[in-house]
């Protein structure tokens, strides 16, 4: 093959667009993986250009994407190198194939430099793998183009981050424009839209493509859709419809941001006791979520949150303090106890005469850290009955509109674990959720791995009974 032509209106929009962030398809069927391939070699001419193909796992490249290869690159005079995955045109631009199983393998391309990259069902990498990755973009020559592209299917663990990212649903086609903002009290960066491009501004497209846009499948293989359309309901709408309104496989259906969001009020000291929660990352984000209890009647609300990656347990520890200063809503304070991830207490032997762990770490800087309980399923349940509004007048759990961007993106759209569906699917990101976990199994079960009487349960209900017994205030003015 020395030429290649697009045979559908979206693939022709998909290559003729210029936006720096697009993603592609939305339904099974529609000629993604073909077209995203294709566009990576539009500067293999130039001996500086570098593409690089992502799927999640590299048995995933082997069964589709490396073999599609092979019947495409060699006719561009490219040769491929089994050993390292990518092909060497004759100017000498490289073309790659990557994976990346989770957040901690995401810094082996610390020092990459790409001019295009695309990834290949987006709904299967996290929203760190993708932003990390677009800071890999970069040109030595200008005349190259710098972009990355994306396909995918609706679902999957990345599911409500996709679509919160590039909106599906909402006016595909549309060319939006972005800008990065930072908020200095929490140390975390967000995106605002904006009417028109700017210095600083970065464009974003959807374009749809559906099985019916694709003539090759319906010619070849005619009973593809009929084989769809006998698909469970919610399958059959994501697959042959691409509607991005259906979620399937989500762990915590309960959640809802009309019933668990709230306005941010000031809390009162003499009424609320603020905790903390921390799971902790290294290249992997590190999540701390700054909670707050009520006793009478009992309540529980995610004040706000810290993220990011790529630092030192050190910078974690100064930057947590920093938030919980700037946080007026709990009047500046840090927390007393923290529930932290147990794998913090691990030491490490820095020298012949010293072993430190993260624990230490930020123990020496003032936070007092606690090992929380990591029973995985026991914890998920915990955070489930907090959030079932039908226990009691009012569910026990809700977060702070505005205050918990990267919890209300994450945690929605984690989905059940392939082999354990009563535990959640850890190759998702999951960080926001695993703090959440240690410090609600530690408060709602008053602590720690401690021996009971009673379980975890029994005294959930007696918390939610006693809620709804004495609850002599409305819990949305509190």
């Amino acid at each position: 093959m020395s030429e290649w032509r697009p045979n559908s209106r979206p693939q022709e929009e998909f290559m003729k667009s210029s936006v720096d962030e697009l993603l592609y398809g939305g339904a099974a069927g529609g000629g993604k993986s073909e077209v995203l391939m294709i566009e990576g070699l539009r500067d293999m001419g130039n001996p500086n250009a570098q593409s690089i193909y992502f799927r999640r796992t590299f048995p995933e490249l082997e069964r589709s994407a490396i073999p599609r290869s092979k019947k495409i690159f060699p006719a561009f005079g490219a040769t491929y190198n089994g050993s390292k995955h990518y092909w060497k045109f004759p100017s000498g631009a490289l073309y790659w194939f990557g994976h990346m199983s989770n957040d901690d393998t995401t810094l082996q391309y610390q020092s990459a430099e790409f001019t295009y990259i695309a990834f290949d069902e987006l709904t299967h990498f996290t929203y760190y793998q993708y932003k990390y990755l677009i800071s890999r973009l970069r040109k030595s020559s200008p005349e190259l183009n710098t972009y990355i592209r994306s396909a995918t299917n609706p679902g999957g663990p990345g599911h409500t981050w996709v679509r919160y990212y590039f909106r599906p649903d909402i006016d595909p086609y549309k060319i939006r424009h972005y800008e990065k903002r930072v908020n200095y009290e929490n140390n975390s960066e967000y995106f605002v839209e904006v009417p028109a491009p700017t210095g600083n501004s970065l464009s974003r497209q959807f374009i749809p493509a559906k099985v019916y846009d694709n003539p090759a499948i319906m010619e070849n293989d005619p009973g593809y859709v009929a084989r769809l359309k006998s698909l469970p309901p919610d399958e059959r709408k994501m697959l042959l419809e691409g509607d991005w309104n259906v979620f399937k496989g989500q762990f915590f259906k309960q959640f809802s941001p009309l019933v668990h969001g709230r306005k941010p009020f000031m809390l009162r000291r003499d009424e609320w006791e603020i905790f903390g929660g921390l799971d902790y990352g290294e290249s992997a984000p590190t999540s701390f979520g700054l909670y707050a209890v009520r006793k009478h009647p009992y309540k529980i609300i995610r004040v706000g949150g810290y993220y990011r990656a790529d630092i030192t347990a050190s910078e974690h520890a100064k930057n947590i303090i920093q938030f919980c200063n700037n946080c007026h809503y709990t009047h500046g304070e840090v927390p007393k106890v923290i529930y932290a991830d147990p794998s913090m207490f691990t030491k490490r032997r820095m020298d012949e005469a010293n072993s430190y762990s993260p624990a230490d770490i930020f123990s020496a800087h003032g936070l007092n850290l606690i090992k929380a309980n990591n029973a995985r399923v026991p914890g998920w349940q915990v955070c489930k009955d907090i959030l079932n509004p039908n226990l009691a007048k009012e569910p026990i759990f809700s977060y702070f509109i505005g205050e918990n961007d990267d919890f209300v993106r994450t945690v929605p759209g984690l989905i059940h674990d392939k082999t354990n569906p009563e535990d959640l699917d850890t190759t998702a990101e999951d960080h926001c959720a695993d703090d959440w976990r240690y410090a609600m199994a530690a408060v709602v079960n008053e602590g720690g791995d401690q021996p009971k009487r009673k379980t975890w349960r029994d005294m959930l209900r007696e918390k939610i009974m006693n809620a709804g017994n004495n609850n002599s205030g409305s819990f949305m003015g509190a």
